[in-house]
């Protein structure tokens, strides 16, 4: 393509589309060319670009993007860019530093894409807040586990005496203490003997009845004060009462005694 402008003015006089293979001379290329007043330019490009310098050897350049920005002929949108002498838009991370963008809380940029916070990061964040017995999992908020509670120090359990099972604080027997070795302190140690007098009392109280005993030692009591008269039913109703009170206590004698060492 051959273009021919005005030496003064720079206008385009005339365009003839020929090819520069043909090496056409000025006057083939415009039958009106003046030398004095006219210049022809070489155009190597498929288009007359509307905005072009010309280099050493009188050749059309279409101006880069960054000279049509030298020259005023170009202006950047607020989101876009130069880059490698191109216009690109901005990334969304450039476009919030620069505060073109505006997120709602729970919306975050991955790669180059707004996607919502997972669940996880909105609580982090205190965008969301849960209860202090509450976790998220699996972008869900749930209960923690009693075991968890406890290492939150949420639940307190009386340890070693009690333990979690199936989600449940239950009590350990006197026997599976000693049989772990659980009791480290003297303290552990009276508490044991402590819980073994309550179950040994509930047991009795359970087998004799806490009002029949009571009439049961009145009656004996009575029996003693009134000299002992042979072949009473209280005296014998009582000794019937002893005998099993006796069993009970012998069946914690042996666990009390080894709690007894270990002071």
């Amino acid at each position: 393509m051959y273009v021919v402008i005005n030496k003064k003015t720079k206008k385009i006089l005339h365009v003839n589309p020929a090819p520069l293979s043909q090496k056409l001379a000025p006057k083939e290329v415009f039958y009106k060319y003046d030398s004095r007043t006219m210049e022809v330019l070489r155009n190597k490009l498929s288009h007359l670009p509307d905005h072009y310098k010309v280099n050493k050897r009188n050749e059309i350049v279409e101006l880069s993007t960054s000279e049509k920005m030298d020259a005023n002929l170009l202006r950047l949108g607020q989101n876009e860019k130069l880059k490698g002498g191109e216009v690109v838009e901005k990334s969304l991370r450039e476009q919030q530093k620069e505060g073109l963008l505006d997120l709602a809380p729970n919306y975050k940029i991955s790669g180059n894409e707004i996607v919502e916070k997972t669940l996880e990061e909105q609580v982090k964040e205190g965008q969301i807040s849960i209860g202090p017995t509450q976790k998220v999992e699996n972008n869900e908020i749930v209960d923690m586990s009693l075991k968890e509670q406890i290492e939150a120090g949420h639940v307190t359990i009386d340890e070693p005496f009690e333990y979690v099972d199936n989600e449940e604080i239950v009590n350990r027997s006197i026997e599976d203490l000693l049989k772990k070795k659980l009791l480290k302190t003297k303290r552990q140690v009276n508490r044991a003997i402590e819980i073994l007098n309550e179950e040994q009392s509930l047991e009795i109280e359970e087998e004799v009845g806490t009002g029949l005993e009571l009439k049961l030692v009145k009656g004996y009591l009575d029996w003693i004060n009134e000299g002992r008269p042979e072949d009473d039913d209280r005296q014998k109703k009582y000794s019937e009462m002893q005998k099993k009170v006796d069993k009970i206590k012998s069946g914690y004698s042996k666990v009390k005694e080894k709690l007894r060492k270990m002071l």
